[in-house]
């Protein structure tokens, strides 16, 4: 195959496609399928060594929606028994490319390709997926919208459907995916077609064949998973009024086959895919312009999906198969005429040609003008800029007009203005030919300074142009305004060094769990609660540390928690530490929601409370004592009662034993902090008060034996009812507590617990109330701070950016953060059960490397290298051996881009310091990796440059802010007549001081806006040449120091002495010039050698000679040409035309003066051109010969 061929092939061609033999069963190739996340397997019949694979059949995503929607589903069933389509395969040579693959694909009808080169030998397959890799923007065919190119013709689903009634709708023809998402009213079913967007339908999600493939592979149960908890999301959106060809770029840079399409109100109205992307690039489907579509397109027969001869697997073909066979004679024939065919698809890719050339010119124009991004094309060899779109104007501050007006190699010309307008830190390299160097790079992020002083962010991407020979011929770019994106990157950063600086500061434990109960996160201040390490904690369950006798009403609290998930606070529980003493902790915590409204676990905060535990437990036993004994003086005074009734005579006996009891018991309440109280039961007078009443009520008893209603006023008025209900209670139930509030004379608000008994006479019936109160005002209030407490923490709490995981000794995975899963490449998996060696982080990701991985195992393909897994296989060992292994390693996360973890694992021992367990933690570092080596290179790039630029006589210098030279090289040390060593630490005054007070002006000037002061001229002398006046081009700019805190100077000095003195002679040069040519009769002029012919100068005696003003003519090119007389005119540029020839040319014509006369005048003009023959300009004289035009008159008439 030619150059040309792979040139336009390589991007469409898929190179490596899964190969699997007929007997392998189904579920061995849909796994093999989901770990490629390939959308097919190539069916090969075993062949000998050296000779082409034969018998291409094909198992596709598509074809396991078909056998799951009819219930035909059999893991162990081989492919050869559930392949109901063969493929021919398409000989390719030189004149095919990718369009017309595409155009062959639609005539047949056929979503995959195989690709045979001449000697049969299989090349690859080309699919649509592939096809749209190597599509290009330019190759649109017409610049169509969204809402004309998308496909109405959607499968959605509620979120609560189950993954067999997506499949069900998925397998519908047409169908390429099914959206899920909620409609706005309630339908009577969950899917519905969308007829052009009527329905109102928000969808939330996605699921594709290529996710049935996965879910398959997983073994998910599909009838009883809901779609919502396995959709794909976030899903991607786009506007009806996007372009096909925007569509297709942001599809290729996120890695999707699928672009939702809504309206502003994320009402669904369509979907866009490879196919609609592809639809585009060929027009209509009915287009006259396709000769090879027109003369092939047929009802799909399925025409190149027929039986070939070779059988794969029985002797005798199928009954079904032989049908086919008349179907694969025509495509024989179609093979013959496929000369043919090439030559109309050369003739239709003329014609495809001309029509987009017609267009292109309008869509760039359209394109380039709405974006907001900026677009610029320049040529390959950056001479000139040939376009640059209105967006620079908003980004760059700077008029198109000034970049237009010259080519490089003058001036000022756009690369220099560009040059000037970007902010280059100390060690940044400094572009030249910026275009060059972002095309090299691919992409740059840059900060720029518009005029007014204002930093921009630009991040810059380039693309090369090529001309129909595969040469580079342009070279452009898009240039994106990212300064807000920067600035809240930073703020988002600093919001984070601000939160985590609370959590570990804080004196309570902070910590999260995940929705199985287990620890994900836990702050330092374990440590001093529990005796145990934040490490330690992870992976644990939130009950690991109760004591046993509160071990089963924990975990049925914990397994509430997860059912019935709610906010809970201030919930007690009892845990050992690790030193084996018992800690009271006081709970509180938030339940944590994904997106769909699932538990994903609890963030919360614990205190320890158990010395305030141990105080109120000392004072209820003391409460409790003090009860018991009352209770015993109560039962000895009704002992006395009854002996007073039955014995009268011995009435003084008992009266005096009655005050004695009466006086202990007065004596014990009275030294109690706590109110006793008793009341009748009939008439709820009070009967006794003890004197701490006074305290806590701040009245006196006598108020409330006096006033009956007193008991209940001061009550809070909140509180009434429950007081009402509670002494209700209490003569029903024969016990009760309550707690409420009473407000004090002086306004004063208290909290009591009230604890109240009913007793009861010989007949059961309640006689009297007896009850003790508790102030409980104190407690109230603690409580309430410490819910305030947590809610102001919980606003401001987030999850750790750690990711751990749990390990058995044997490396096997037993628990993994959600972190952890995104990085180690296992979202959206269950790692439970696999060696940890085993991640796709650490699979090769070169093709050669991996190819060998697949060729070492004979059975499933290896995720891990063998050094890899060897390596981590030794690390699990020496941490189940008890010891610590910790290092760096650089692994292949998302999008496959590199990450450098700081990894280590830590055994975890039991009491008898066995290890039971690993814990694996991660820490992304690849930041301050990448920052080493950038401020290495860095340095190392400042000290290349200032050593470079003292070969070439530019000096450079950086100062303070306290204006100290920090930096100086050879160069501007030369001219101080110092070495750089001498210069360090001296200030510019010690250094210059016969241009110190201007300079440090500048300087003072430039610390204090930040502002570069460019181009300015100074002049002093050298210490080398004393009395010799140099004149120098200096430019000052802030440098950031001691990263970032303080701000510097560096600057720039250009000797240009010999530049001043070069332009002084050439104005005395010009002043005697203009004198020559002002005193002189003859007109000297010059012109442009093509177009108009425009004056590019002209000599001011044109004033005197016609009455014109020089800069008049100069300024309107079309006002000499309407001044030569009409007769001349044709002749006239008719000898211009022959200058080109002749290279010089002499001729005489009449051209009107100022005052409408007119003059004849012989112009003699010659034209200079370059060293390789190219016109520069028209250079020429002419003078006025009006008289010796008369005079000939005059003599012609006489011999007349």
């Amino acid at each position: 195959m030619s150059d040309r061929l792979n040139f336009r092939l390589n991007q469409s061609l898929e190179y490596h496609p899964l190969k699997v033999a007929p007997n392998l069963p189904l579920k061995r190739a849909i796994a093999l399928m989901n770990r490629a996340r390939s959308s097919y397997v190539l069916v090969l019949e075993q062949s000998l060594p050296h000779q082409p694979e034969t018998g291409y059949g094909l198992f596709t995503e598509g074809d396991l929606v078909t056998l799951a929607a009819a219930g035909l589903w059999e893991e162990s069933r081989p492919l050869s028994e559930v392949l109901t389509q063969s493929i021919i395969p398409l000989q390719v040579t030189d004149q095919i490319d990718s369009f017309s693959l595409f155009c062959y694909m639609e005539a047949h009808q056929i979503r995959h390709l195989p690709i045979q080169d001449s000697q049969g030998k299989l090349l690859g397959v080309v699919t649509h997926d592939s096809l749209q890799r190597g599509l290009q923007p330019r190759e649109l065919r017409e610049h169509r919208l969204a809402q004309e190119g998308m496909s109405q013709a959607i499968a959605t689903a509620s979120p609560t459907a189950s993954i067999l009634e997506v499949i069900a709708q998925m397998a519908t023809p047409g169908r390429s995916g099914v959206v899920i998402g909620q409609s706005r009213e309630e339908k009577s079913s969950q899917e519905s077609i969308l007829p052009g967007g009527l329905n109102p339908f928000y969808p939330i999600g996605i699921i594709t064949p290529r996710d049935i493939v996965q879910y398959y592979a997983l073994g998910l149960d599909l009838a009883n998973t809901p779609a919502s908890q396995v959709m794909s999301q976030p899903l991607l959106f786009g506007n009806p009024n996007h372009s096909l060809a925007q569509i297709h770029h942001q599809m290729q840079d996120a890695w999707v086959r699928h672009w939702v399409i809504v309206t502003a109100t994320q009402e669904l109205v369509g979907i866009v895919t490879p196919t609609e992307i592809l639809q585009g690039w060929r027009g209509s489907p009915n287009s006259d312009a396709n000769p090879v579509v027109q003369g092939n397109k047929k009802p799909r027969t399925n025409r190149l999906r027929t039986q070939t001869s070779v059988s794969l697997g029985d002797s005798q073909l199928p009954r079904n198969r032989q049908e086919t066979v008349p179907e694969a004679i025509a495509f024989s024939t179609v093979a013959l005429q496929q000369a043919l065919e090439q030559q109309q698809a050369e003739i239709f890719h003329g014609q495809l040609a001309q029509k987009l050339l017609q267009f292109s010119e309008e869509r760039f124009r359209q394109l380039a003008e709405t974006i907001e991004q900026v677009f610029w094309l320049v040529s390959s060899d950056l001479k000139q800029l040939i376009y640059m779109s209105p967006a620079f104007e908003k980004v760059w501050g700077i008029s198109r007009e000034q970049l237009e007006s010259k080519d490089a190699g003058e001036s000022r010309n756009y690369l220099t203005i560009l040059q000037e307008s970007f902010y280059w830190e100390e060690g940044d390299p400094t572009w030249e030919n910026w275009p060059e160097q972002v095309l090299a790079s691919g992409e740059l992020e840059n900060r720029i300074v518009q005029p007014d002083g204002t930093w921009r962010w630009v991040h810059s991407r380039g693309f090369p142009v090529y001309n129909n020979r595969g040469e580079l011929y342009r070279i452009a770019g898009i240039t994106t305004d990212i300064t807000r994106r920067k600035a809240a990157e930073a703020a988002r950063w600093e919001s984070e060094q601000r939160y985590r600086q609370l959590v570990e500061t804080t004196t309570d434990w902070v910590w999260e769990m995940d929705a199985a109960g287990r620890y994900t996160y836990s702050s330092p201040r374990i440590g001093e609660i529990l005796g145990y390490e934040p490490s330690e904690a992870i992976g644990k369950r939130l009950d690991a540390w109760i004591v046993p006798e509160w071990a089963e009403e924990e975990r049925r609290w914990v397994k509430q928690l997860a059912t019935h998930p709610q906010p809970f606070s201030c919930k007690e529980r009892v845990n050992l530490h690790k030193q084996g003493t018992v800690v009271v902790l006081e709970s509180s915590g938030v339940p944590i929601f994904d997106e769909m409204g699932k538990l994903v676990g609890y963030r919360g905060i614990d205190r320890d409370i158990t010395g305030r535990k141990e105080a109120e437990a000392a004072l209820q036993q003391i409460n409790q004592e003090l009860e018991q004994r009352v209770q015993v003086q109560t039962a000895e005074l009704r002992e006395l009662i009854g002996q007073l009734q039955g014995e009268i005579a011995r009435r003084q006996e008992v009266e005096s034993a009655l005050r004695q009891s009466e006086e202990r018991l007065e004596s014990i309440l009275g030294s109690l902090n706590d109110v006793v109280w008793s009341a009748s039961a009939q008439t709820r007078e009070l009967l006794y008060l003890n004197p701490a009443f006074e305290r806590i009520y701040g009245r006196s008893r006598q108020e409330f034996f006096e006033n009956l209603e007193l008991w209940r006023g001061v009550v809070h008025p909140e509180d009434s009812d429950r007081v009402r209900q509670f002494f209700e209670a209490l003569l029903v139930q024969g016990s009760q507590d309550v707690e409420y509030r009473i407000i004090r004379p002086n306004g004063e608000v208290r909290w009591l617990e009230d604890r109240a008994h009913l007793l009861y006479d010989a007949t059961r019936q309640g006689f009297r109330m007896d009850g003790v109160a508790r102030d409980i005002t104190e407690r109230k209030q603690a409580e309430e701070a410490i819910a305030r407490s947590e809610s102001r923490f919980h606003a401001i709490f987030n999850q750790t950016f750690q990711f751990m995981a749990l390990l058995s000794p044997e490396g096997v995975i037993l628990e993994m953060n959600q972190r952890a899963l995104e990085v180690w490449g296992l979202a959206g998996t269950n790692p439970t059960g696999r060696e940890f060696w085993d991640c796709p982080c650490w699979q090769p990701t070169d093709p050669e490397e991996r190819a060998e991985s697949l060729g070492e195992s004979e059975g499933e393909p290896q995720f891990c290298s063998i050094q890899g897994a060897n390596r981590f296989r030794g690390a699990i060992a020496q941490a189940a051996a008890g010891e610590l292994w910790r290092d760096e390693v650089e692994i292949f996360g998302p999008q496959n881009q590199r990450v450098t973890i700081d990894v280590s694992i830590k055994p975890v021992r039991d009491e008898g310091d066995r290890v039971i367990q690993l814990i694996a933690e991660g820490r992304d570092i690849s930041d301050r990796k990448r920052l080493e080596t950038e401020i290495f290179e860095r340095e190392q790039l400042l000290n290349s440059f200032f050593k470079a630029t003292s070969s070439v006589s530019v000096g450079l210098g950086i100062v303070d802010d306290q204006m100290q030279f920090i930096q100086v090289n050879e160069a501007l040390a030369e001219v101080h007549g110092l070495s750089p060593q001498e210069h360090l630490g001296k200030t510019v005054d010690e250094i210059m001081p016969e241009v110190n007070p201007q300079v440090q002006s500048l300087i003072k000037e430039l610390l204090r806006s930040g502002t570069p002061i460019l181009n300015l001229e100074l002049s002093s002398e050298k210490a080398s040449q004393p009395g010799v006046l140099h004149h120098w081009l200096t430019c000052y700019f802030p440098v950031p120091l001691n990263k970032g805190l303080a701000r510097g100077v560096g600057f720039i000095v250009l000797d240009i002495t010999q530049r001043k003195q070069a332009e002084q002679a050439l104005r005395q040069i010009q002043e005697r010039l203009e004198y020559l040519l002002c005193t002189n009769p003859t007109i000297i002029y010059s012109c442009k050698p093509t177009g108009d012919y425009a004056l590019t100068f002209i000599s001011q005696n044109i004033l005197r000679q016609f009455g014109y003003e020089a800069q008049q003519l100069l300024d309107n090119p079309n006002l000499w040409f309407e001044c030569i007389h009409p007769d001349d005119a044709e002749r006239l540029f008719a000898h211009i035309f022959r200058l080109q020839e002749r290279t010089q040319e002499i001729y005489e014509y009449r051209v009107r003066h100022h005052n409408s006369t007119y003059r004849w005048v012989r112009d003699e003009r010659r034209l200079v051109c370059d060293a390789e023959g190219n016109p520069l300009e028209i250079v020429g004289s002419m003078y006025d010969i009006t008289e010796q035009k008369k005079a000939l008159g005059r003599r012609f008439s006489k011999r007349a």
